[in-house]
């Protein structure tokens, strides 16, 4: 792509950032180098085209013989942009913005991340950034898993893409924990002496507006409160909202709403 050069009359700031959406849209994996390194870029603009450059970069990784080539890697952090542009280091409003749209990427096309976890990386922002991950979660389609048991509610969390559900392995925390394992979410919802239930019982994989669900029991089926069962090794999808047993907990799994404690 020839990137277009905001200082050449009569191309306007949204003429720029359209030509440049445009491009990745059209999956030319647009290229955002030169952007980056012009001086008179206006810092408002250029955070603009990095929040695009963000999204498709999260969404539509470059191929093997381009990534090499790249600027910018796949799955980009703010920090690689703010290494190429370094006047947007006395931009923390924008740099604020930056953070958030690379929180939404991950939490629709990336990798599990605390919310805390990129807090950490900028402490100077840490409250207002907390503050932005929570309404982006809200705002981001999603599911809801509750756990509970004998009508009592456990525990309650959203599920964004996919969702590992089994009981605690070594060196995991106890019930009712998440966690990273193997580069996916997994919620523990029995302690490791319960084998009632397998270390990975149930995956859930959101796909709005429904779900997908698969065994990865080996010998145990999944029922349903609608009296469905799901054999061993087996898949299928629900419409929302539906409950299933495990052992002596239900889990319900609704449409997005407000949770408690979150």
């Amino acid at each position: 792509m020839s990137d277009p050069t905001p200082s050449d009359p009569p191309v306007s700031p949204d003429q720029v950032i359209d030509a440049f959406e445009d491009a990745w849209q059209k999956q030319c994996h647009a290229t955002i180098a030169r952007l980056l390194r012009q001086p008179n870029l206006p810092a408002d603009l250029l955070a603009e085209l990095i929040m695009i450059d963000i999204e498709y970069r999260w969404r539509y990784p470059l191929p093997d013989a381009d990534r090499r080539l790249a600027v910018v890697p796949n799955h980009p952090r703010v920090e690689d942009y703010l290494h190429a542009a370094p006047t947007l280091h006395s931009e923390p409003d924008l740099i604020l913005d930056l953070l958030g749209e690379e929180y939404r990427a991950r939490l629709r096309w990336g990798e599990p991340t605390q919310a805390s976890a990129i807090a950490d990386r900028f402490p100077a922002l840490r409250t207002p950034f907390l503050s932005l991950a929570d309404r982006i979660e809200q705002e981001t389609p999603h599911a809801c898993i509750s756990v509970l048991q004998s009508g009592t509610s456990l525990f309650s969390t959203r599920i964004f893409r996919s969702l590992i559900v089994g009981r605690q392995s070594i060196q995991q925390p106890p019930p009712f924990s998440l966690v990273i394992a193997d580069q996916q979410w997994k919620l523990v919802v029995a302690p490791l002496r319960n084998v009632q239930i397998s270390r990975q019982q149930l995956e859930i994989t959101f796909s709005n507006p429904d779900v997908e669900l698969k065994n990865l029991s080996q010998n145990v089926s999944l029922k349903f409160d609608s009296g469905l069962r799901l054999p061993p090794g087996k898949s299928t999808r629900q419409n929302l909202p539906f409950s299933l047993r495990l052992d002596t907990l239900c889990l319900q799994i609704d449409r997005r709403r407000q949770l408690a404690g979150m």
